[in-house]
């Protein structure tokens, strides 16, 4: 008997860092290769950046803006159309709102079936609401990471049966065996209670409330991981107990190095690296906002401050530093949530399943 042909996918995005980025990694890495090919179309410094390894079809450069630019979009618009017509694939995905405006703009010239992953909260602005009028007419499906971000799209006027919840996941069991020698690798003490952040350097991350509240624990220790626009301004902020050591390949050895995790965002449609330090079985305490309100409870599986609240920051880190049996129990049952509700696995699953709704 025949093998059934594989079911097309293009993975469309713009240029993306963090979430939006290992989101993708992730559906390429993890999705179903006897029942899937996935291909991308991005900017070019975004498709240079793919790892070598990960079963992609295809790479196509398509030049989409990070931002609102009219004569830009309509050329990649257009592109986009012309590649569509050219390799018609299956399915279109499209990552992020404006990936998914060019993919709107290019389905009136060239029709597909389109799913959007709204990866962030939605605000309010003019240009939102315009775009996501143009967005919602060209979907057929729009895939939500939590749902803060579901109730964003429905009151503006997206169908309710077009919204469906899908959170990020992670591979549990990458996280779950500590780096070893993690402090001797990034030059922290020993015997330090070392609270860790993994988090691009823009304002929606709060890294600047972070180091405020450094300030005020200087008997604490804080390595943060990753780089951004706010890099040379926040380097200049950071107390004498808190280090920027930049971007890192592999988060694991800033998570095994540390005691607990920070994740004092503003703005949040989920927040992964919450679930990677719960993976790694470290205690979080993150911003009571958005995605991770949704996703944690405090006390149970995390503590949870009031965003750009540095001395409340400071409290939960430092009832964390003195309470063993606190960073144990949360830690465990962080570990628990990531295991059973958060696996990358299942989370795959589930996008293919909203792929094969549209193929048949």
């Amino acid at each position: 008997m025949s093998q059934p042909s594989l079911v097309n996918v293009l993975q469309v995005v713009r240029p993306a860092a963090g979430g939006i980025r290992q989101h993708v990694l992730q559906l390429l890495e993890y999705s179903d290769t006897q029942r899937f090919s996935l291909s991308v179309a991005a900017p070019s410094d975004f498709l240079v950046s793919l790892p070598s390894d990960l079963p992609i079809t295809d790479r196509y450069p398509v030049e989409i803006r990070a931002r609102l630019s009219p004569f830009a979009d309509l050329r990649a618009a257009a592109n986009l159309a012309a590649l569509l017509r050219r390799r018609s694939p299956a399915i279109v995905h499209a990552h992020g709102l404006r990936a998914a405006f060019i993919c709107a703009l290019a389905h009136r010239l060239h029709s597909f079936p389109l799913v959007v992953t709204a990866h962030n909260l939605i605000d309010s602005g003019v240009a939102t609401r315009v775009g996501l009028a143009v967005i919602g007419s060209a979907a057929d499906q729009i895939i939500a990471v939590s749902e803060p971000i579901a109730e964003g799209l429905r009151a503006h006027g997206i169908p309710s049966q077009k919204v469906t919840v899908i959170p990020n996941g992670v591979d549990v069991e990458r996280y779950e065996t500590p780096f070893l020698d993690a402090r001797a690798l990034l030059g922290v003490p020993q015997d330090a209670f070392v609270v860790a952040s993994i988090a691009r350097l823009s304002p929606e991350k709060g890294v600047d409330v972070l180091l405020e509240a450094a300030r005020l624990v200087p008997e604490l220790q804080f390595i943060i991981a990753g780089d951004g626009p706010l890099r040379a301004e926040l380097e200049e902020k950071a107390p004498a107990n808190a280090r920027l050591i930049g971007r890192v390949d592999n988060v694991c050895v800033v998570l095994s190095a540390a005691d607990a995790v920070a994740v004092p965002s503003r703005l949040e449609g989920q927040g992964i690296v919450a679930l990677e330090a719960l993976a790694a079985r470290r205690p979080v305490v993150a911003s009571r906002i958005g995605g991770l309100a949704a996703m944690l409870t405090d006390g149970e599986t995390a503590l949870l401050v009031p965003a750009e609240d540095p001395a409340a920051l400071t409290a939960a880190l430092r009832r964390l530093a003195a309470d063993p049996a606190l960073r144990t129990r949360l830690a465990g049952a962080g570990y628990e949530l990531v295991k059973h509700h958060y696996d990358i696995h299942v989370q795959t699953a589930a996008v293919e399943r909203v792929y094969e709704g549209l193929a048949s």
